[in-house]
This record gives structure tokens, C-alpha cells and sequence, in this order.
């Protein structure tokens, strides 16, 4: 059986809720960590010390968020379970 293929084990009614909490969290913690980014790059404006290696440590939070949120979207839409996310997340 392939890996999108529903077959019998689809979706339970717990794991759409659990996708969607944690869908929910990584938007609300992207938020809060975009916020941290532009807070970090003003205060290094304005000590006119800008850390390169900071900015992109931070944006590349940001980003590790964003694509985790697609991911859950994504299992979401095509009713995956989360062992199948699981593994799509590691390849």
C-alpha cells in the first residue's frame, strides 16, 4: 500500500484534532518568533551592529515553522495519519 493511498487506516477523528492543535500552536509560536526577528534586526539597527549569523539563525526558525505548518496542512487535506506524517517528515 502506498504512502497517500487511504486504504483502511485513514485519518481518525483524534488525529484531525490533534493536527489541528498543533497546527494552531505553530502558527501562534511563527507569529510570535516573526515578531522576535523584526525585534532583532531593529535593535541591530539601531546599535548599528547587525550579526548576520543571528538574522539568519532566527529566520531559519521561522522558516523550520513554516515548513512543519505545510506539512500539517497538508496531512490535514489529504487525511493523512500521523505515523504517515511522521515518515514523510523524515524524507
Amino acid at each position: 500500500m502506498g504512502l497517500l493511498s487511504r486504504g483502511d487506516h485513514g485519518q481518525t477523528r483524534s488525529e484531525r484534532e490533534q493536527l489541528r492543535d498543533h497546527l494552531k500552536e505553530l502558527e501562534a509560536l511563527r507569529e510570535e518568533r516573526l515578531l522576535d526577528l523584526g525585534r532583532l534586526a531593529l535593535e541591530m539597527h539601531k546599535q548599528d551592529r547587525i550579526s548576520g549569523e543571528r538574522l539568519w539563525a532566527a529566520a531559519a526558525e521561522v522558516a523550520a515553522l513554516e515548513d512543519e505548518a505545510a506539512l500539517v496542512r497538508r496531512g490535514l487535506e489529504q487525511r493523512l495519519t500521523i505515523e504517515q506524517l511522521e515518515e514523510l517528515s523524515r524524507q
